[in-house]
């Protein structure tokens, strides 16, 4: 109540001296039903003053859209057909994303804003299915990806390269490879392609055999080649990257072409939320 008056004064005061002392007293309850008094700022000056913050503030987000969409439009280009297809596609966003030229030898299924695409052919009977994360950048890894004397190697300098945050990280593409029979059983290959700025390669890190039927506790299946514990399977991955993945379409030139393609679905993507984000404000 104290605090009631004390603002009752207030206000009382502030008329009087605007008003020239013909003012009204003020009550000290808020909320008395017929207060004589009206706004000192008129409603409409109050809500003039909110739309224009409003429409100022939707201006500076549209202001820094449209600065997006100029870096947007670098898209990585390239002679493969996809990476072309993509290009002509940002620059008439009613194509769909899904028409992709006929020489790709996969059919691909990709849900914008989704964080993985799909990849299916058949093969003699067998169905093959990529699933494709989005690119990593991750530190080197010397002991598995990157060459020994990388470390030696002056122009990785931090100090020296504005670049090279790029030059001492890598950048990975995860994918899985299933190669399904017909009568269920399943092949697991999970792979990865490293690229760095002077090489790059497909590693297999698992491979897992689905056996329908077979029960997970026999101990007579084993379902991983890692499961061999102190095994040295390389060799074997390396034939399963070299003939085994390369006969059923899964090639380097295949996933170097992902690859483009991911990095622009990324770009593509972004520009479709923006684009979102614009209607938005402007309606």
């Amino acid at each position: 109540m104290g605090f009631a008056m004390c603002l009752g004064r207030s206000a009382s005061k502030l008329a009087s001296s605007v008003c020239g002392g013909r003012v009204r007293s003020i009550s000290t309850v808020f909320n008395h039903p017929r207060s004589p008094l009206r706004p000192f700022v008129s409603r409409r000056f109050f809500y003039s003053a909110v739309d224009d913050d409003y429409i100022s503030a939707e201006r500076t987000i549209l202001r820094m859209i449209d600065s997006e969409y100029k870096d947007i439009a670098t898209l990585d280009d390239g002679t493969d057909l996809i990476t072309k297809y993509l290009l002509s596609m940002f620059k008439d966003h009613s194509r769909g994303r899904y028409i992709l030229p006929a020489s790709f030898p996969f059919e691909i299924e990709d849900i914008s804003g989704n964080t993985t695409i799909t990849l299916t052919k058949e093969f003699n009977g067998e169905h093959i299915k990529l699933v494709v994360s989005m690119p990593l950048l991750t530190p080197f890894n010397q002991s598995i990806d990157a060459p020994s004397n990388r470390s030696n190697d002056s122009d990785y300098d931090d100090d020296d390269d504005e670049n090279a945050y790029v030059k001492t990280h890598m950048t990975t593409l995860p994918f899985v490879v299933t190669v399904t029979k017909k009568s269920g059983r399943s092949l697991n290959l999970s792979c990865r392609l490293v690229v760095d700025p002077a090489y790059q390669t497909i590693h297999i890190d698992t491979i897992h055999v689905n056996l329908p039927g077979h029960s997970l506790e026999d101990p007579k299946v084993i379902r991983d080649m890692d499961d061999l514990v102190g095994m040295d399977h390389e060799d074997m991955k390396g034939a399963f990257i070299v003939e085994y993945l390369t006969i059923r379409g899964v090639t380097h030139s295949t996933i170097d072409t992902i690859f483009i393609y991911m990095m622009n679905k990324i770009r593509l993507d972004y520009w479709l939320w923006l684009n979102s984000v614009k209607e938005f404000l402007e309606e």
